[in-house]
């Protein structure tokens, strides 16, 4: 690992200070603080816009900028890649917090497909049986499958949820340690979200809220105006997950990591 730039930090611990779990809105705070956010932002979203290598080295840039803010380090943006190796070295890291999160999701989908397929089969059966027997009761089989669908739709949602919290913090743990392994490490990562679950939870939720804000705006500009919400939403659920993350180390001091490199080789920020 390179050496790490004066305020680094080499342990995953926080440095100590006014920290609040919350904070979804750091990544705006970011910007406002880098005069040439603008211009990194521009660049890096023109690269966003190439269909999956672009999102893996964006992701890769988001990587180093989530380290260098949780080291207090400035500027927290790196600039945007203008030459072969640093793209690679951006495509890496990204790469590995991209494959960490495609493996905890896989779950999730599975689940998701299984439950619907279920789902459907049960109402429709329920369905056609009460137009084959007809009459009142009929009505009341339609009625009943109807709820049961809602619930169960309700219900899926808030175990989702749940078990994307895990898989946002193992993501986390590769993005900021740069090491494929701690993705990995089912019991930190499981640790991560017991501590402060309400804490997690609550971030998860006001995101769901900027992330509803985002959406609506950008629907007003076809096509580019979703892709810009897409980037807007993956640095600004980065940069709050990393709050909470730094808020867990301070207040429970949970299991610590060595942090990845601050910036590609031979890149100043």
């Amino acid at each position: 690992m390179q050496n790490q730039p004066p305020g680094s930090s080499s342990t995953g611990q926080a440095p100590r200070g006014a920290l609040s779990a919350l904070d979804p809105l750091r990544f705006f705070r970011v910007i406002q603080a880098d005069p040439e956010a603008l211009t990194k932002c521009g660049l890096t979203f023109l690269i966003f816009l190439i269909p999956v290598l672009g999102w893996v080295v964006v992701l890769g840039w988001m990587t180093y900028a989530l380290r260098r803010a949780h080291a207090n380090v400035t500027p927290i943006l790196l600039p945007a890649p203008t030459d072969l190796p640093t793209v690679l070295d951006f495509g890496e890291q990204g790469l590995k917090a991209f494959v960490v999160g495609l493996c905890w999701a896989l779950p999730v989908v599975v689940f998701s497909l299984a439950f619907f397929g279920c789902l459907w089969f049960g109402v429709a059966g329920s369905v056609v049986a009460s137009v084959q027997g007809g009459g009142d009761m009929g009505g009341a089989f339609i009625a009943i499958a109807i709820l049961v669908a809602f619930g169960a739709f309700l219900a899926l949602a808030v175990f989702n949820t749940l078990l994307s919290i895990p898989a946002a913090i193992a993501t986390l743990r590769a993005e900021m340690s740069g090491v494929l392994a701690e993705g990995f490490a089912v019991s930190a990562v499981l640790g991560t979200f017991r501590a402060q679950l309400g804490a997690w939870i609550l971030n998860l939720l006001m995101l769901m809220l900027i992330q509803i804000a985002v959406t609506f705006v950008s629907s007003f500009i076809p096509i580019v105006g979703i892709v810009a919400a897409s980037y807007v939403l993956m640095l600004t659920r980065g940069f709050a997950m990393l709050s909470v993350y730094e808020y867990v180390l301070l207040a429970s001091g949970t299991e610590a990591f060595p942090i990845g490199p601050l910036a590609p080789a031979g890149m100043r920020g």
